[in-house]
């Protein structure tokens, strides 16, 4: 049987696995340097106003982006943008992360999946004051594992990047109230009412932890 996944791990990244086994994905993860000489015409807008820092986490981010292509076959294309949103060839969803150390991205096909997100945080990033601003007392009320405040963050920050591109309607952190379990997966509630509320209650979340990161990403089915 053919691999459920394909993945790519480029500049010495440890390779792993993702905790879930379907839908088919498309992974790759680099490490952020300044790629801007690799990146392709549709990739270049803005590119020149851009300061060290953004530079380099964009051009690594569509770095991984079109690599996260290839291992679907599609050879090539630029990974233009709406605003700070990706733009994905036709049939195709996915979502862009990094951290000033990482950068990854997801892929896979609109027949097999409606939406993608996946975010990477520093471990031990979300700490005291900045965890009463993004978390709600519930949420830190079940932090039961060390340093589940970031997991917790960068799941709110998945559950975003997934939903934002299908519906359009903007979410606060007070809007969605991630339920982790200790399996590594977690669910997501909308806490008022809203056009994202279907979507993302319907949604499927994992979690783990890469290179010193956590990684999270969260899946929306297409029914």
């Amino acid at each position: 049987m053919a691999p459920t996944h394909r993945f790519g791990f480029l500049d010495g990244i440890e390779p792993f696995e993702l905790p879930f086994a379907e839908p088919r994905v498309g992974l790759v993860c680099g490490r952020v340097h300044d790629h801007s000489e690799g990146l392709l015409r549709g990739e270049l807008p803005g590119v020149a106003r851009m300061g060290d820092v953004r530079r380099r986490e964009y051009s690594s981010g569509r770095r991984v982006a079109r690599h996260a292509l290839e291992v679907l076959d599609i050879r090539g294309v630029a990974v233009t943008a709406r605003g700070r949103l990706p733009v994905w060839p036709v049939g195709i969803v996915g979502s862009i992360t990094h951290s000033r150390v990482l950068a990854l991205a997801m892929v896979g096909r609109r027949m097999d999946i409606a939406g993608i997100g996946v975010d990477l945080e520093l471990e031990r990033r979300v700490t005291g004051q900045l965890a009463r601003r993004v978390l709600l007392p519930r949420e830190r009320e079940r932090v039961v594992e060390k340093d589940w405040a970031t997991m917790l963050f960068a799941a709110k920050e998945a559950v975003y990047k997934a939903v934002n591109p299908l519906v359009g309607e903007y979410l606060a952190f007070a809007d969605v109230e991630i339920s982790a379990r200790t399996d590594g997966t977690y669910g997501a509630a909308m806490t008022r009412l809203g056009e994202s509320k279907a979507v993302v209650e319907g949604g499927r979340g994992w979690f783990q932890r890469v290179d010193g990161h956590w990684l999270c990403v969260f899946l929306v089915p297409n029914h």
